[in-house]
């Protein structure tokens, strides 16, 4: 998460990240929903500004630290025996769940 933040500038708008906003044989990262936490939960929405919805180039850093962390996701979903709700989150906790500042 670090490192993608790093290279891309992106900031809150990795918590909302989903595999599908991610294409590594293009190398971009397309960011068009972010997370909110709301009272009844969470809710992947619409950034608030615009300018916030974007696509970024990936540097070979952030694209080979991508395919690891993928593979890793998909043994740990595995191991626990699949995961509550279908958030597809390239950041998310250890049942799959969204991940938030102050769980980190």
């Amino acid at each position: 998460m670090y490192l993608l933040a790093i290279t891309t500038g992106m900031r809150q708008g990795l918590f909302g990240l989903r595999w599908e906003n991610i294409d590594l044989d293009s190398r971009i990262v397309s960011v068009s929903r972010t997370l909110q936490e709301t009272p009844d939960g969470f809710q992947l929405v619409k950034p608030k500004a615009p300018k916030s919805r974007r696509t970024i180039r990936l540097t070979d850093a952030a694209i080979a630290t991508l395919k690891v962390h993928r593979k890793k996701t998909a043994q740990d979903r595995l191991a626990a025996g699949g995961w509550k709700g279908d958030w597809n989150l390239v950041f998310c906790d250890s049942q799959g769940g969204p991940l938030w500042k102050h769980k980190m």
